[in-house]
Order: C-alpha cells, then structure tokens, then sequence
C-alpha cells in the first residue's frame, strides 16, 4: 500500500526542503541532496548540473537515444542545455555519474528509484502529473530528535531528564521559564 508524501517523510524521519519552482527543480533538488552527501561531490549547482546531463548524455548518446521518441536527440540535447524541465533520463544519467540511488517519493503511488546499484542514498520528492505542474523537492534528515531518558536523582529523589540526539550523545536539555 502507497501512503500520503508526509506519511513517507515521517516514516523515513526526513522532511521536506522546498526548491523554486523556476523549470530548473530536478537540478536544484539534486544539487540541494549532493551538497548534503558524505561523498564529496563539490556542492555543484543546478546550472553545473544541468550542462553536467547534457555532456554526458552526448557522451553516452547510444546508450540514451533510444529513449527519447518524441523529438530528435539533438533538440532533446539543446533542450536540457536551456530550459527543458529534468527528466528520468536527466535524473539516470547525473544519478550514475554520481554513484547515487535516488529515491523519489510520490503522493499515493509506489516509489521510484534511479540508479537502484548507487552507493549513495538520496531522496526527492515528486509531485504533480508529468506535466506543467510537476515540480521535485528536496529531503533532509530530522536530526535535532530529542530523546527522553529518566535516570533518578540522587539528592531529591526525583526524576532527571536526560536529552540525547539521534546519535546518543548528551544535549543539554532547553531551559523554560515557569509561570507565576
């Protein structure tokens, strides 16, 4: 069964990053989730990213030419150089140049996943019809989960709270002001 985006995020313990809508979203989630990797991948931008496609498609055109039925490879090329919107075949080709497995979640619909044998893991977020309302977003990690350990203590007998992050190192716990 397929849930709802947010009910995914949650699961996954990601939230949503927004990324202008300008026609250049797929390059901007992507340079977003790459600059956020452990890999260092130089924080490319979504310009760099979006001639990036374009060469190593040219590079790789007997492997990617098939796919493109609608138009020929060479406009399908100058399209990607300027303004077309991203693609799976633009989200394959950066995807294994990168060494990544894009995950893209999808409001009520199976996930997809680019580049299944990448050693990376990132995760978009896809939304609208394949058409001019489509549009990708950008995850990261909830990180600052606060957990609640009781240890007893010692002189008042009472309860201490202990924080920890996700990782279990010790947060100091966040002072509040009683009201009078």
């Amino acid at each position: 069964m397929t849930n709802s985006i947010e009910a995914q995020l949650k699961k996954l313990k990601l939230k949503r990053v927004s990324i202008l809508g300008d026609g250049n979203c797929q390059y901007r989630a992507l340079a977003y989730a790459l600059s956020h990797l452990e890999k260092d991948t130089g924080s490319p931008d979504h310009k760099f990213l979006r001639q990036l496609a374009a060469s190593l498609l040219v590079l790789n055109k007997e492997r990617y030419e098939e796919f493109i039925w609608d138009i020929s490879f060479k406009q399908y090329i100058e399209g990607v150089k300027k303004k077309a919107y991203g693609d799976e075949i633009t989200m394959t080709v950066l995807a294994k140049y990168f060494n990544v497995r894009v995950v893209v979640l999808r409001n009520m619909r199976r996930r997809n996943i680019i580049n299944p044998s990448g050693k990376y893991k990132i995760t978009l977020i896809y939304t609208g019809d394949d058409g001019d309302d489509a549009h990708y977003d950008a995850t990261t990690v909830v990180r600052r989960k606060i957990i609640k350990k009781k240890q007893k203590q010692k002189k008042s007998g009472g309860k201490k709270v202990k924080c920890v992050d996700v990782k279990g190192r010790e947060k100091s716990p966040k002072k509040t002001k009683r009201k009078r």
